[in-house]
């Protein structure tokens, strides 16, 4: 049986003194309600036209010179110690270990996560991989995961630690942690965060992060300038409350996302 695992959540809100683009503002007395499931992962499979891959030599594949390029830009992010993947793939051997299920799942298009079909607009910071990167993985795998020379291997790159958009202005965290129980059932849970600014603030970026990422499976945040949804957190002993459903006054501010799940980058707004 899995052991206990405690989860925060922290959720920076870069405030600035003057707008910059679209601006998110922010009451004195209002809340952040974050709504957060806890699961582990399920394999599902996603597929769509994509031109044909053309098979390189029998031979010539080998991951220094060609998959770990892939891995550094497209898998790392998340697939690193400390982040929200299950595993890591930083290594030769990490990949070899892993190179048939590697396989598996960018054939199916299940990694890297992107929701977006092809053929339907163009997406700033799109995660797809080209049709080519996969057959390279597959072929890669389907040939014995060969390490190849290692003056082809490209230095591994350095990883931004912590906060991703830099210090931020304001941190924002659970009173107490929620502890996740060990029977393995998703839980989906709605935290009240009061937001302490006695002012308006335009707010430029929010960047969101678990205290455990391994066991948070997304998290959809919303503004609650009402006490209903602190009225809800009263009412249940333990922290937050449970549900699937927002109170009715809860809202999303015009032109934000305000949701996060494993591999998403925070994005802060342009001028």
């Amino acid at each position: 049986m899995a052991k206990r695992r405690k989860t925060h959540t922290r959720v920076p809100l870069q405030n600035k003194a003057e707008p910059r683009g679209r601006a998110l503002v922010i009451a004195a007395t209002t809340a952040l309600l974050i709504g957060a499931a806890l699961a582990a992962y399920k394999f599902g499979s996603r597929t769509s036209q994509q031109p044909r891959y053309h098979p390189r030599p029998v031979g010539t594949i080998t991951y220094n010179k060609d998959v770990a390029p892939i891995m550094y830009a497209h898998c790392l992010n998340c697939h690193r110690p400390g982040e929200s993947a299950h595993l890591d793939l930083v290594s030769f051997t990490d990949a070899k270990n892993y190179a048939k299920l590697i396989s598996k799942v960018v054939g199916t298009r299940y990694m890297p996560p992107w929701l977006p079909e092809p053929g339907f607009g163009e997406f700033l910071d799109e995660r797809r991989l080209s049709t080519d990167q996969i057959g390279l993985i597959q072929q890669w795998a389907a040939e014995g995961a060969v390490e190849g020379n290692a003056a082809d291997l490209p230095p591994t790159p350095k990883s931004v630690e912590g906060w991703q958009l830099g210090n931020p202005d304001l941190v924002i965290t659970m009173p107490e942690p929620y502890v996740l129980p060990p029977n393995g059932r998703d839980v989906y849970r709605n935290f009240v965060l009061t937001i302490p600014v006695h002012q308006t603030r335009f707010v430029e970026a929010v960047e969101f992060r678990p205290g455990n990422p391994k066991v948070v499976h997304h998290a959809a945040m919303r503004i609650d300038p009402t006490p209903l949804s602190r009225r809800a957190d009263e009412r249940d002993p333990g922290p937050g409350f449970g549900g699937m459903t927002f109170p009715e006054s809860t809202v999303v501010p015009n032109g934000q996302f305000l949701n996060w799940q494993p591999g998403k980058l925070p994005y802060r707004s342009p001028e």
